[in-house]
């Protein structure tokens, strides 16, 4: 069971580290949750095709995604 969800909507939950736009786009990322648990998390750009993906959870799946687009800018 995937779920998928804009960032935006993502960033208004959180207090810390919210996610960044892709660097090379601007555009918001798609956060999608794959599995109910244990799941995997991915933070896709669907413009520009840039995604991370982690298997230990939300906060490590932002982490390297604005590591990411820190890298690119």
């Amino acid at each position: 069971m995937n779920k998928s969800w804009n960032a935006s909507e993502i960033n208004k939950q959180r207090i810390h580290e919210p996610i960044k736009h892709c660097a090379s786009c601007n555009q918001n990322p798609t956060v999608e949750q794959h599995g109910k648990q244990d799941s995997i998390w991915t933070i896709t750009c669907d413009a520009c095709d840039e995604w991370v993906h982690s298997v230990t959870g939300l906060d490590f799946a932002i982490r390297a995604w604005n590591i990411q687009q820190k890298d690119r800018t």
